[in-house]
């Protein structure tokens, strides 16, 4: 691979680093950390809804933890399924013997 495909994939790769560990077990850190994120947003979210629900309106728990954990969650996936796609065009250009054009 060239230097000049190697320095556009860490700039293409953004938070993955190319040298330290594969790619493979940073991608696979990335999907554990979205998945504890996920978890900690519904826990606030069932925390909402409950702190409404006590207080008989239930309706406006449902509202604001939907719409904040919702767009929180939607946004952590979505950045991890950037990394993971970006990681796997990586793999495939590595695999292809380097040879992808710019």
């Amino acid at each position: 691979m060239t230097d000049d495909r190697l320095l556009y994939w860490r700039r293409h790769l953004g938070r993955l680093l190319l040298n330290p560990e594969t790619l493979a077990e940073q991608v696979d850190r990335h999907r554990r950390t979205t998945w504890g994120l996920t978890a900690v947003a519904l826990f606030v979210a069932m925390m909402f809804l409950g702190l409404f629900t006590a207080f008989g309106h239930p309706g406006p728990g449902v509202a604001i933890a939907a719409a904040f954990t919702g767009a929180i969650i939607a946004a952590a996936w979505a950045r991890y399924g950037r990394i993971a796609s970006r990681a796997a065009a990586y793999g495939r250009e590595v695999a292809d013997g380097g040879t992808g054009g710019l």
